[in-house]
């Protein structure tokens, strides 16, 4: 048992939860895929990530990491270990000033 809960504060340090949510709502069935593998994968992602514990600021900031279109913002957004909304939205506000002070 001890073994199980060190994994998951291991896990949960190194694969951050907003990462295992981007994961779970990612995962699409791949055409030829058999519908069970691939609903059983979903589902372990699912348990992964809590997904009962989610709360509408961890779906704001899923929705958000996965909104953007600079794949290099969405990279960053990601390496944060645990972002609340608003930093995530700063970092965003952040990286969008200065690509447009590059631009101009």
């Amino acid at each position: 048992m001890a073994y199980s809960r060190n994994w998951r504060v291991i896990l949960s340090t190194i694969y951050p939860l907003i990462n295992r949510f981007q994961d779970f709502t990612t995962c699409m069935q791949a055409q030829g895929e058999v519908f069970t593998q691939w609903w059983e994968t979903k589902l372990r992602k699912a348990k992964k990530c809590a997904m009962k514990k989610m709360t509408s600021d961890n779906w704001l900031k899923l929705e958000l990491i996965q909104g953007v279109s600079d794949r290099m913002l969405q990279k960053k957004l990601l390496q944060e270990k645990t972002p609340t909304l608003k930093q995530l939205v700063s970092i965003a506000q952040q990286w969008q000033a200065a690509d447009s002070a590059q631009a101009s």
